[in-house]
């Protein structure tokens, strides 16, 4: 799941992951209260993984790692910050809520799939709990 606001991102990264080896299908949600109602529907089933945009000019991507974190039907499922800065302050917050990793989005845009491919590679090759049934 790909949960990212800003257009030009969500479409490279949408472009880099469609170009990896994994054939999941890709949830894409553009704010955080469309990926709540996606991941608390019964109806849905859950993704592997979820990718969280996180911008420099809003707190709302830690907002909803929180909420996300602190349901016991949810908080199993990895979350990778891609964020556009390196700041201290939201790395750190980052893994006090429980995330998996935290990557800064390249400045040169031709750099994104080799970025994403990388995140894919690692998160295949990674034992994961089991689905649910």
């Amino acid at each position: 799941m790909l949960i990212e606001n800003d257009p030009a991102s969500a479409k490279n990264i949408m472009c880099a992951l469609e170009a990896t080896d994994v054939k999941s299908p890709l949830i894409h949600s553009n704010t955080g209260e469309d990926a709540l109602n996606y991941l608390k529907s019964q109806n849905n089933k859950k993704p592997w993984l979820i990718l969280l945009g996180l911008n420099s000019h809003s707190s709302d991507g830690l907002n909803l790692l929180k909420i996300i974190k602190i349901d016991n039907r949810l908080r199993i499922i990895p979350v990778v910050i891609i964020a556009d800065s390196s700041e201290d302050q939201n790395i750190t917050r980052g893994f006090e809520l429980g995330i998996a990793g935290y990557v800064v989005k390249p400045q040169d845009i031709s750099q994104i799939p080799s970025t994403i491919r990388t995140i894919m590679e690692y998160w295949t090759l990674s034992e994961l709990p089991p689905k649910e049934s």
